[in-house]
């Protein structure tokens, strides 16, 4: 299915695999063309793989933060103000995380 204005367009294709693709295949599938102008793709979910992530937490979930047992872990943006020994950010204030986000994306942010 395409969903398309004058401005940008949407792809939602069936995956034909019993198994989610992995995001280096989905990520092969962004480098062709036409999704090949993307400049910066953020990625959610893929929690085991080898790339440098933002932990999104939100204390009421009650779910224990992940950063103390993933090293790819560069930031925390939470609902609540933290202590941490990597930055944490306001998880409502989208321009610091914008910030953060494009600062890290000139560096290296995989392995």
């Amino acid at each position: 299915m395409i969903i398309s204005s004058k401005e940008r367009f949407a792809l939602i294709q069936e995956n034909d695999n019993e198994e989610e693709k992995s995001l280096f295949e989905m990520l092969e599938i962004f480098a062709k063309s036409p999704l090949n102008k993307c400049e910066l793709i953020l990625i959610e979910g893929y929690k085991n793989e080898f790339i440098k992530k933002l932990e999104v937490f939100r204390f009421d979930i009650g779910k224990p933060f992940l950063y103390p047992n993933d090293q790819n872990i560069f930031a925390i943006a939470s609902d609540e103000k933290i202590e941490a020994p990597i930055p944490s950010l306001d998880i409502n204030n989208i321009s610091d995380i914008c910030e953060l986000l494009m600062k890290n994306s000139k560096k290296q942010l995989y392995k």
